[in-house]
């Protein structure tokens, strides 16, 4: 095995002191240590408010709805006229 000096026992307590410095300041920008494995699988289970699927499904169910209500509403006008203009012209055109 190699004999170390006094010298090279300094290096390495002054790396460590320094890795263990550099770890420190990491841990306080990032904020903290990490997630568990267990909080983080329990944390992606129960957040489903943001899902770009089940959104993108919605938005085209809403804009469906939206067409056919549309369509229903242009049936039911040209099987019903009830605007005034029509029965005008109606009334005009049956004493011909």
């Amino acid at each position: 095995m190699k004999h170390r000096d006094l010298k090279d026992e300094e290096k390495v307590g002054n790396i460590n002191t320094f890795s263990m410095k550099k770890k420190k300041k990491n841990m306080q920008r990032l904020g903290g240590t990490g997630l568990s494995l267990e909080a983080f699988a329990n944390a992606k289970s129960v957040n489903n408010h943001h899902n770009p699927a089940f959104k993108k499904k919605q938005r085209e169910f809403y804009k469906n709805a939206k067409c056919v209500n549309k369509y229903k509403k242009s049936v039911k006008q040209l099987s019903h006229p009830n605007d005034v203009s029509s029965a005008a012209v109606k009334t005009s055109r049956e004493p011909n």
